[in-house]
């Protein structure tokens, strides 16, 4: 008997196939039946698995290329309902068991998209399939805790599909006008901290599509995302790109790049040359469902109005306010998406930017909260978080501030933020703050990230 596994991609494909290979390999009494190759080796690697009766198990990408030529008595197709299980990738791989004996097809996934998914167009009429259903409130292991607060973040059309794994229908635009009007905004009315963390999302041009960059900062306090600089470059040349980048996300002291992980040579060269790049760098896979996830992430940060964005509309549809505005569910190849890519993968929820809780108790997150809208009314600069949480150093505590934080309190410094779990820009009178208020009078001095005042 022979099996073919298909996934999104061939790395997916693998990871998938990885699952497989933990159980098999090393198995007393599997281990017997594994085909051994002319060196006394097993035949299993990494996408392939031969038996002694010549009964295999390979996987295979998601493609027309991919799944041509193979011949299996069970096809497994994992993630079904992603955009590149299309309907003629779906009959090229159904050929996969044609006129094999005891042929058997099994398709699993997320119902991501309603219109134009052979998975979801099999599983609401076809007759000759059995058809299992699982939500995560069948999961015994997941919380209903969990499932509540999912409930609260996602819109009920979300909650269906991703946590319920019920097809349901979207609409075709991705964002709703009302939500947008009121996230998009005149600049003077977006409140922009120096406290901040600022992470930046980079999604690669190909073709005729532009490299495009988003800044965001996310507060702390409101919890709330605004938009600081977008930027499109139409040079097809990713290498000559790499300088412009590291000067804006210098400029606008971004502690994080995450960027598209197509294609892989541009990541390479980001990374090489961003050695001296004192923040961190991540790819991001669109595939998977990942790029789905990051999608209807950003859709909740609108409805629920934690995201802001100056008005940049110019009419050549190059503008982040355009290309949200213009954005649909099902993409349509004419309209540029760039930015909107570059923007969710910067507001990943996969990255748990939003998943933070302040170590304090809610009265003391109110008292912030209230000091900090206060300065923003009187629209004064904001260089430190509020002085109520920040006293005085005894003298005790003089003794044991570390190097980094002595000096003009005003200056700013990269320092661990242990409610994000990473480092950003800040004044050393917050580090103090948070050095004195989270136990770290025995951190370390920290060295390595350090970029001095300037």
């Amino acid at each position: 008997m022979h099996v073919a596994i298909l996934a999104g991609s061939k790395d997916e494909s693998e990871i998938l196939f990885k699952y497989l290979r933990r159980i098999l390999k090393g198995h007393p009494e599997i281990d017997q039946y594994i085909a051994q190759n002319q060196r006394g080796g097993t035949r299993f690697t990494r996408d392939y698995l031969e038996f002694k009766d010549t009964s295999s198990i390979i996987a295979l990408p998601c493609s027309m290329t991919g799944v041509c030529g193979h011949r299996a008595s069970l096809l497994i197709v994992d993630e079904a309902g992603l955009k590149e299980f299309k309907e003629e990738v779906k009959d090229e791989a159904f050929e996969i068991v044609t006129g094999q004996p005891y042929r058997r097809i099994i398709m699993a996934s997320t119902p991501y998209y309603y219109s134009g998914s052979p998975f979801v167009t099999i599983y609401m009429g076809a007759k000759d399939w059995r058809k299992l259903h699982w939500g995560q409130p069948d999961c015994h292991w997941i919380r209903k805790k969990q499932i509540a607060k999912k409930k609260l973040n996602l819109s009920a059309q979300q909650f269906a599909i991703r946590i319920l794994g019920i097809p349901t229908p979207l609409g075709r635009t991705m964002f709703n006008p009302k939500d947008l009007k009121e996230a998009f905004k005149d600049k003077q009315e977006i409140h922009y901290t120096d406290f901040s963390a600022r992470i930046a999302g980079l999604d690669w041009g190909q073709n005729i599509a532009q490299t495009a960059l988003v800044i965001i900062e996310i507060n702390p306090v409101d919890k709330k995302i605004r938009v600081v600089k977008t930027k499109v470059w139409s040079n097809p040349d990713h290498s000559e790109l790499i300088a412009p980048i590291f000067q804006l996300c210098l400029n606008y002291n971004v502690s994080k790049i995450i960027y598209d992980s197509n294609p892989p040579s541009a990541g390479v060269v980001l990374v090489k040359k961003g050695k001296h790049f004192r923040g961190e760098m991540k790819k991001f896979i669109f595939t998977g469902g990942y790029g789905e996830a990051a999608y209807h992430n950003l859709v909740r940060l609108v409805e629920r109005k934690l995201f802001d964005a100056p008005n940049d509309y110019s009419g050549t549809g190059e503008t982040l306010l355009e290309q949200m505005r213009d954005m649909q569910w099902e993409k349509n190849p004419k309209k540029r998406t760039d930015l909107v890519d570059a923007a969710a993968m910067a507001c990943s929820e996969d990255e748990g930017f939003l998943k933070f809780e302040l170590q304090k108790n809610p009265e003391d997150v109110r008292r912030e909260f209230e000091a900090w809208a206060d300065y923003m009314k009187k629209r004064s600069d904001v260089n430190i978080l509020p002085q109520d949480i920040i006293a005085p150093l005894t003298q005790e505590e003089e003794k044991q501030l570390p190097e980094v934080l002595k000096g003009n309190p005003n200056d700013k410094i990269w320092f661990l933020d242990p409610y994000l779990g990473f480092l950003r820009v800040m004044t050393k009178r917050e580090a103090i703050g948070i050095w004195k208020n989270t136990g770290m009078k025995r951190m370390k001095r920290i060295t390595s990230a350090r970029r001095g005042s300037y």
